[in-house]
C-alpha cells in the first residue's frame, strides 16, 4: 500500500524459496522505500541452486528506493510494468565467489520515467555453474523503457566465466559480461558513469590437455541493440573491459556495442 518504509535494521536471510524476492512491492503506487543505512544480505550454501532477488517491484506507479544496500543475490533491483521509478543512492552486491544462474545488479522491463543515480553495482558472477550456453551477469539491463536517465553511477567488478565443463570432451566454454544492456529503449541519458573490470569468456582454470577453449562469450562496457534510438552517452569511462581466452581467440572486450 502507499506510504514511506524505513528500514530500522538488517535484514539477513538464508536458503529456503529460491524464487521469491526478499522485499516485494507490486500493484500499488506512491511508495518510497529508505534502507536508511540498512543492508539486506542473502546468505547461501555454495553449492545451493537458488535464482533470488532482493528487491522485486512490479505493476507499480511512482516508486521511490532509496539508501539501500543489497548484497549477494542474484539480482540485486528488478522492476517490471513500472511507471515513474527512482533509484538513487543504492549500493547493489553481487558475489564474487560464483554465480549459478544468470546475475545482474539491477533490471527494469516495461517501464516508463526511469531515473538511477548515485549508484553502485559490483561484484557480480565469475564462475556460472548452469549448462545454459548463454550465460551472461550484467550490471544493468533495461528493455522496453520510454525516458531512463543513468547518472552518476560506478559499475564494477562484472564477471561471467563458465568454468571447464566435463560431458563427454571438456569444454571450457565462456560466458557474457557487461555493463549495461539496452534493449528497445528509447531517450536515455547515461551521463557521468565508470564501468570497470568486467570480464567474460571462460574461466582459463582449464589445465587438461584434453581441455578445449571453445570461443565462446565476450565483455562489453555498453550496449544498445533491438531498435534502441534517441538514447545520449556522457563522460562514460570504461576501463579493463576483456575477454578471457587463450591465443589465437582474442582477448580484447568491447566498449561500445550497437546492433540490431
Amino acid at each position: 500500500m502507499p506510504g514511506h518504509y524505513i528500514l530500522d535494521q538488517h535484514i539477513s536471510v538464508g536458503d529456503g524459496d529460491p524464487t521469491s524476492p526478499c522485499i516485494l512491492i507490486s500493484a500499488t503506487r506512491d511508495v518510497i522505500l529508505e534502507g536508511n543505512g540498512h543492508f539486506v544480505t542473502y546468505t547461501y550454501l555454495p553449492d545451493y541452486e537458488r535464482q533470488i532477488t532482493a528487491i522485486s517491484i512490479v505493476d507499480a506507479i511512482n516508486i521511490t528506493i532509496v539508501d539501500i544496500t543489497v548484497d549477494s543475490f542474484d539480482t540485486g533491483i528488478y522492476a517490471r510494468n513500472i511507471q515513474d521509478l527512482t533509484i538513487t543512492s543504492a549500493i547493489v552486491k553481487g558475489t564474487d565467489s560464483f554465480c549459478v544462474n544468470d546475475c545482474t545488479g539491477i533490471v527494469i522491463e516495461g517501464a516508463t520515467k526511469v531515473t538511477i543515480k548515485d549508484t553502485v553495482i559490483s561484484d557480480f558472477g565469475n564462475n556460472n555453474w548452469t549448462p545454459s550456453l548463454n550465460q551472461s551477469c550484467l550490471g544493468m539491463h533495461f528493455s522496453d523503457v520510454a525516458s531512463l536517465t543513468v547518472q552518476s553511477c560506478t559499475i564494477q567488478n562484472i564477471k561471467a566465466r563458465r568454468g571447464p565443463v566435463s560431458d563427454g570432451p571438456i569444454a571450457n566454454i565462456g560466458g557474457t559480461a557487461g555493463g549495461i544492456a539496452v534493449m528497445s529503449t528509447s531517450r536515455g541519458i547515461f551521463q557521468d558513469i565508470t564501468i570497470r573490470d568486467v570480464l567474460g569468456g571462460p574461466s582459463g582454470e582449464c589445465s587438461s590437455v584434453d581441455c578445449v577453449d571453445d570461443g565462446s562469450g565476450f565483455a562489453y562496457g555498453v550496449s544498445f541493440y533491438d531498435g534502441s534510438e534517441g538514447n545520449l552517452c556522457h563522460n562514460v569511462h570504461l576501463t579493463g573491459i576483456r575477454s578471457n581466452h587463450t591465443s589465437g581467440l582474442g582477448n580484447n572486450g568491447v566498449g561500445f556495442l550497437l546492433y540490431e
